[in-house]
């Protein structure tokens, strides 16, 4: 990801369609005001991807304090609870 474009609240205002394209294109713009904290402008498949990058590193995140906390299973403990599932239901149907 490149450098982004920093602009006032004024530059925007003036060049509102061109900042749109050049964030539609992938150019990240952060926009400064007066009112408070700089506000971030992207396209929605950049924010698509920030929010599934999030939501990624959050289950790995899970996945790496469980296994720190032995709450994990090996393969083969996994294959033995579903072949035991598969004899006890294979057994119910057949009563």
């Amino acid at each position: 990801m490149a450098i982004p474009k920093i602009k006032s609240a004024s530059e925007l205002r003036n060049d509102l369609y061109n900042s749109l394209k050049e964030a539609s294109d992938g150019d990240m713009q952060v926009v400064t005001h007066k009112q408070g904290e700089p506000v971030v402008l992207i396209s929605q498949s950049e924010l698509n991807r920030v929010i599934e990058e999030n939501e990624t590193l959050k289950k790995l995140s899970i996945g790496l304090s469980d296994v720190r906390n032995n709450r994990s299973y090996s393969t083969d403990q996994v294959r033995e609870t579903l072949a035991n599932r598969r004899k006890e239901r294979d057994n119910d149907s057949m009563v």
